[in-house]
């Protein structure tokens, strides 16, 4: 018995090295915005990053970190044009099962992984197929906390994002078109019993208040209460007095950034 016990740390580490861990995300224009921080974040706990870059024309693309691999719309012809969600995120879920990862972490170019390392530990040792995080909404970047919002449709949830493709092999692997609410994961995922990993998941997009009112603009215009509530869609203008948010520290693996994000979400 003591000499099986004395295998196991080398098991362990047998298993955690055949993981391999890739997010994928999906973008447009998105280089003056968060995604250096993000990629930089991601490349210290996954293995690849595989990025579908849906017609960017701000060059963010001239010097690639390692480990990230970029496909271009620009590479096809007769493809729909961004507007097309559900194409998009169908064509980057093709893109990165290529690469035959282990788990898949389904994630956008303005989030942010609170504790990577506690995310590969979670997926290493935790039974399951589908994986969840906990999405917290920033509202305001502080230097000495991170303003979450926390009422109406905005409290943080679980989101099940990460899964195993081994576990859905053969079936049919596509995002139902929803508009503005389309999906970042297959529908065939949808459903599936989940694990939560106690990992948090910020979203930074609404941190600036000019790009907040942009994007309320094209929710309003582009939505128009088909998918999302109009109240929902409201509620992204309150005035802050109506906003209630929670505090909340900045994640030490996020330290590197910190700076860096917050002079991003003051523009």
């Amino acid at each position: 018995m003591a000499a099986v016990r004395g295998w196991w740390p080398f098991l362990l580490r047998l298993v955690a090295a055949e993981v391999k861990l890739t997010a994928s995300l999906i973008l447009r224009n998105e280089r003056s915005r968060y995604l250096d921080a993000c990629l930089s974040s991601l490349l210290e706990f996954c293995e690849e990053v595989r990025v579908w870059d849906d017609g960017s024309t701000d060059g963010w693309d001239i010097v690639l970190p390692p480990h990230v691999i970029v496909r271009s719309r620009s590479e096809h012809t007769n493809e729909p044009a961004f507007h097309n969600h559900a194409w998009a995120r169908n064509q980057l879920v093709d893109w990165t099962l290529q690469g035959d990862p282990t788990f898949v972490l389904a994630i956008d170019a303005d989030e942010f992984v609170s504790d990577g390392q506690a995310l590969r530990r979670a997926l290493e040792h935790l039974p399951g197929d589908v994986f969840t995080l906990s999405i917290e909404e920033a509202w305001e970047l502080c230097d000495d906390c991170i303003c979450v919002r926390e009422d109406g449709g905005w409290r943080s949830h679980e989101i099940g994002n990460v899964w195993r493709p081994e576990a859905f092999k053969g079936k049919a692997l596509t995002i139902t078109d929803r508009g503005h609410a389309t999906g970042r994961v297959p529908d065939a995922i949808n459903g599936v019993p989940s694990v939560a990993t106690g990992v948090q998941l910020l979203h930074l997009g609404w941190a600036n208040k000019t790009e907040r009112a942009e994007r309320f603009e094209r929710y309003a215009v582009g939505d128009g209460g088909r998918f999302h509530a109009k109240a929902h869609i409201d509620s992204i203008m309150w005035e802050d007095r109506r906003v209630s948010c929670r505090s909340r520290e900045w994640p030490a693996g996020l330290a590197p950034y910190k700076d860096a994000l917050i002079a991003r979400a003051a523009r």
